[in-house]
């Protein structure tokens, strides 16, 4: 996902480590709950899941803006697919 990111304390690397995994989830496939929740979580969609997108950024000195809008980028129709309406900031 991001090359060249070199984490030196544990607790940057765990915070690596989740957003690494949702990504990977929401990269599968599969269109499941737990596909669509990662990539609301990486979209920041709905506000609850920027919250814990934002902890987990700033833990691992991610930038959480370039996250979202590659992640929006990327899962946009997934969420409109659901029928959720998408708004941006």
């Amino acid at each position: 996902m991001i090359e060249g990111i070199n984490l030196t304390y544990g607790e940057s690397e765990l915070a690596f480590a989740v957003i690494k995994q949702a990504w990977d989830d929401a990269s599968l496939p599969l269109n499941g709950y737990d596909n669509r929740s990662a990539r609301n979580f990486l979209c920041g969609h709905p506000k609850i899941w920027r919250q814990s997108l934002a902890f987990w950024c700033a833990l691992s000195g991610l930038n959480i803006d370039y996250l979202m809008r590659v992640s929006r980028q990327k899962w946009k129709p997934y969420l409109l697919k659901r029928g959720n309406k998408w708004k941006s900031r």
